[in-house]
């Protein structure tokens, strides 16, 4: 995903974390469950990038998607983070 300014050109490419909330509100805009689909996709491969990359925060709820379409990886990290 890139960050476009009102003429259409890019501005510059999101970082993974910044793409994660952007998933997540177009998540919140679409009702057709295959284009939903897409997103939870490629979502948990945005979100694999950032643990793989040593990523030590969990998103905030605004940046999550519903539970039922959260990839697994985000609860085994979240319970990682959660243990004391």
């Amino acid at each position: 995903m890139t960050r476009r300014i009102m003429s259409g050109f890019p501005l510059t490419p999101l970082s993974d974390q910044e793409q994660l909330g952007q998933l997540a509100m177009s998540y919140r805009e679409i009702t057709d469950r295959a284009e939903r689909q897409k997103i939870v996709n490629e979502y948990a491969q945005t979100l694999k990038r950032l643990i793989d990359s040593g990523w030590d925060e969990v998103p905030p709820p605004e940046d999550q998607l519903p539970d039922d379409d959260m990839p697994r990886e985000f609860f085994a990290f979240v319970s990682r983070h959660a243990a004391p």
